[in-house]
């Protein structure tokens, strides 16, 4: 299912070469936020409760006992690679993102393929 869903993604970016770059058509409403919020709750509710099974019991076990030390090394490094990868696609603009975005979506696909079907 999953693999199906990225390959979507991605004929999605490969079709349409303006998806992300061209600003949204009409004003930017008080109504159009509620319904893209809510929309994009109810995707990720879809998602969760088809594929994630048990992500609020994960997140409870996982925050009952933090080992401080590796998550503010994984914290600082996190930051520094959100600000590297930001600094760069604003840099060199929606092009590099979308090269990126199809390369990770084609891994991704790739992986389990290659583990489901070996050649």
């Amino acid at each position: 299912m999953i693999m199906v869903v990225l390959l979507g993604v991605a004929a999605l970016v490969i079709l349409r070469p303006s998806f992300g770059t061209a600003p949204a058509p009409g004003p930017v409403t008080r109504r159009r936020v509620l319904a893209a919020i809510g929309l994009a709750g109810l995707g990720i509710g879809f998602h969760d409760g088809l594929v994630g099974p048990g992500t609020g019991t994960f997140l409870v076990l996982a925050l009952t006992a933090v080992l401080w030390q590796p998550a503010g090394l994984m914290a600082l490094f996190d930051l520094a690679g959100g600000t590297l990868g930001a600094r760069t696609a604003l840099k060199k603009g929606s092009g590099l993102v979308r090269i990126v975005l199809l390369v990770v979506v084609f891994t991704l696909v790739a992986n389990p393929a290659y583990e489901q079907w070996p050649a």
